[in-house]
């Protein structure tokens, strides 16, 4: 999924330069993220997206046409990851580092609330994990990589 992302920013980026962004999206943006900085409009079938900084955090945002937020992600370090979240991590993986958090948020079924799902980057001298957190705290191993043997983790 956060290869489709980049690749589909990385094809808008070609696009024209200039995005006119329409009134309700824009609205509705500047509701939810009145901080953002460095902001980026591509527009793509249906949607709009913007990529900026907020709070010091790289963020991408699709809006539907009429303005709903579809979904946001963000990508940090592990001091932006709740606390409960880092400790919960640190006890099942003990010995592995933290490198990086891509959350995904989404609207969810009923409208209600947000989906949120942490996908955290572990590693240790030996290997790479993704491990996947949901809404509900559970756990589980997306991705696993052996790390070459000269290859060390500071």
């Amino acid at each position: 999924m956060i290869l489709f992302y980049a690749l589909l920013i990385g094809t808008a980026s070609f696009a024209a330069d200039t995005v006119v962004v329409n009134k309700r999206v824009l609205q509705s943006f500047e509701a939810g993220f009145p901080d953002a900085a460095e902001i980026s409009w591509y527009q793509l079938p249906g949607t709009y997206q913007a990529s900026f900084i907020a709070k010091g955090i790289r963020t991408k945002a699709s809006y539907r046409n009429d303005g709903t937020l579809l979904n946001f992600s963000r990508y940090y370090q592990e001091d932006h990851l709740p606390y409960y979240i880092q400790l919960n991590v640190k006890e099942q993986y003990p010995g592995k580092k933290i490198f990086g958090v891509t959350e995904l948020s989404s609207n969810s079924n009923s409208g209600d609330n947000l989906d949120v799902e942490y996908y955290i980057k572990l590693g240790d001298d030996k290997e790479w994990l993704t491990v996947k957190v949901n809404n509900d705290g559970e756990m589980s191993v997306t991705e696993k990589f052996k790390k070459p043997a000269s290859v060390t983790v500071k």
